[in-house]
């Protein structure tokens, strides 16, 4: 019988009756899946966050070597090629691609980076590669400007995101439009990106290189966020569901429950992180503390964080936990910052808790949450590996592991800010 998702329900012994049976199925894949791992290492791959993650720079670093024709990978000009010909940009092939100079951090007369630029004779590539951090003012545009100011090269830029057909914001929608017609332009997405890297790991001639494409290219597919998972368990889940008619209600009745379980959850998690924080920094620092976001109170489960801020400071000024890139980053959190505070913010943090290279004219200083006793707690607060982590045997750890890391960078830059805020008023 079919049923409208609006009127889906059931019982509590409906619900009872269907984990009952269904755990003890659970429990012989998890255990199977354990010794698995002990030979097959399926759940392993390089670019997972425990290994090299998700970070932008690194990220373009690697695309970069797999498209220079000198790359370590020593397979010549095949994946630049066929990267070529994947973007749209084929009049360049028929150059002399061997010679190809691809680099990072091309810098624009402006002094704003390039992420990546392909210099092929007269032909210039650029790439912006968007993880997870937003788009800066003019960005594109100016690259754009920036590749295409000499007459005498023609030009092509690739805006690399996680979304499949998602334009650049900096760019004039009309102007981005023209510059696809003409063939110019494209927008390339990290599932597309992920069907190079199958392409070219199946063209490799090392075994070495091609481990690194796979493993990038289920990353990549992954990245996006629409994939269909063929995890052992799930699929055990699935079909037992359809061998067991009696259970379909129930079990889209918990389907339908999902979105809510997960944002109970994770407000459940954060309000305790929350309090115990909030707590801490009244007994230091006096009850001069206010949530400028509060995760336990947010609809918005995957990029919501815990963010506080003294009423005397600038009101742009917080810090706490947010989302970054599918990985948890804590840290200052100070939209257009003067130039000084943020180098007084972070030399001094650099010297107490940790050097960071991640930054951002909103964040000056944000590292990515370590990781916790072997906890893998970098991913995002939609992420179901990640509840199941929160909510475990050693929760209360990582309540104290959260609230510590704000607690800790609290200690650093309240004095600071204090200071900082006093010269402001003075003035």
């Amino acid at each position: 019988m079919l049923h409208r998702v609006d009127e889906l329900s059931a019982s509590e012994e409906e619900l009872h009756a269907f984990f009952s049976a269904l755990s003890e199925r659970l429990k012989i894949i998890a255990d199977y899946e354990a010794r698995v791992a002990r030979f097959e290492a399926p759940r392993f791959n390089l670019f997972d966050g425990t290994y090299i993650g998700s970070p932008e720079n690194k990220i373009t670093e690697i695309i970069r070597d797999l498209l220079d024709p000198k790359g370590s990978h020593g397979q010549g000009e095949i994946f630049l090629r066929r990267f070529l010909k994947r973007v749209g940009f084929e009049r360049a092939v028929n150059a002399d691609i061997a010679k190809a100079r691809v680099k990072t951090q091309h810098f624009t007369q402006e002094g704003r980076p390039i992420d990546l630029t392909i210099r092929i004779g007269k032909y210039i590539l650029g790439l912006e590669n968007k993880i997870g951090a937003r788009e800066q003012k003019f960005q594109v545009a100016d690259y754009i400007k920036e590749i295409s100011s000499s007459q005498k090269d023609d030009y092509f830029f690739v805006f690399l995101s996680r979304h499949k057909d998602r334009d650049p914001e900096t760019c004039d929608p009309a102007e981005w439009k023209r510059l696809k017609q003409q063939h110019r332009a494209c927008s390339l997405s990290y599932s597309e990106l992920a069907d190079w890297l199958s392409c070219c790991s199946t063209l490799s001639r090392s075994n070495r290189v091609r481990v690194l494409l796979c493993d990038m290219a289920e990353w990549a597919g992954k990245i996006e966020g629409e994939r269909v998972s063929d995890s052992l368990t799930e699929k055990t889940v699935s079909d037992f569901i359809i061998q067991h008619k009696e259970y379909v209600q129930a079990s889209l009745a918990v389907c339908n429950a999902s979105g809510s379980l997960k944002r109970a959850l994770v407000q459940q998690f954060a309000r305790a992180v929350e309090d115990r924080a909030l707590n801490e920094l009244e007994a230091k620092w006096g009850s001069d503390w206010s949530f400028v976001a509060r995760l336990s109170e947010s609809g918005i489960v995957k990029d919501a964080g815990i963010l506080l801020q003294k009423s005397s400071w600038q009101e742009s000024c917080r810090i706490g936990i947010e989302t970054w890139s599918d990985r948890f980053i804590f840290g200052v959190k100070w939209p257009q910052a003067p130039v000084e505070a943020q180098r007084q913010l972070r030399d001094a943090l650099n010297e107490k808790i940790t050097r960071c290279k991640e930054a951002s004219e909103i964040w000056p200083w944000c590292p990515y949450v370590p990781d916790f006793q072997g906890l893998e707690v970098h991913r995002n607060w939609q992420d179901c590996k990640t509840l199941e982590i929160l909510h475990g045997e050693r929760s209360a750890d990582i309540i104290e592991h959260f609230s510590g890391l704000i607690i800790a960078v609290a200690e650093v830059v309240v004095p600071l800010l204090d200071e900082n805020a006093q010269r402001a008023n003075k003035g």
